[in-house]
């Protein structure tokens, strides 16, 4: 088996790639945010964006196997909360969404948190602690091995009550990958 990373345009770089070829692929496109990036404008108005996004989907939906995925992790804005559901509205044609998982990036509980934290300005919104990642597929039939990424039982009685064979259960939709506080943009973007 052989893998390759492109790097370029998506948009230059998908046609060029066979029809039907491609096991899986996992993206965190620009969010619309206003980010400064070298080469990619990130402030279109959201009618253009996605029909940015639609464009991209659906070279990627020419290039998957029949039993490959697309994993799409996207997030919205305080003041654009609704695009990543407006861009997976617009998918739906190409696309069966056969799971949508949260990405905790920050909890507080109790008294306590961890996680990654950015702070938002004003006094309109809740800190945005989570993205979007969704699991999409041509027909929503992949099979998963659930268990690959799987956590032991907290009770442990589960494993012979539900008749489990071994003390393992589904990680779920909701997974907590927290990593660093960025402080500068220096070290976000790894200049030294």
């Amino acid at each position: 088996m052989s893998y390759a990373i492109h790097c370029g345009d998506c948009l230059e770089l998908l046609p060029q790639i066979a029809p039907g070829s491609v096991d899986l692929v996992i993206t965190s496109p620009p969010y619309n945010l206003e980010i400064s990036y070298s080469t990619y404008q990130d402030r279109l108005p959201e009618t253009a964006y996605l029909d940015w996004m639609v464009a991209v989907a659906t070279e990627l939906k020419r290039t998957l196997r029949p039993d490959g995925a697309l994993f799409l992790n996207i997030a919205g804005s305080s003041s654009a909360p609704w695009l990543p559901f407006e861009l997976i509205v617009r998918l739906r044609p190409l696309f069966s969404l056969q799971n949508h998982i949260a990405w905790v990036k920050s909890i507080a509980f109790e008294q306590d948190s961890r996680g990654h934290f950015k702070p938002v300005p004003g006094k309109r919104f809740l800190h945005r602690n989570h993205e979007h990642i969704f699991h999409l597929t041509p027909s929503g039939a992949n099979q998963l091995d659930r268990l690959a990424i799987g956590v032991p039982f907290k009770d442990k009685s589960n494993i012979a009550r539900r008749n489990h064979a071994q003390d393992l259960r589904c990680r779920g939709d909701a997974w907590f990958i927290p990593y660093e506080t960025i402080r500068s943009k220096a070290q976000k973007f790894g200049i030294m």
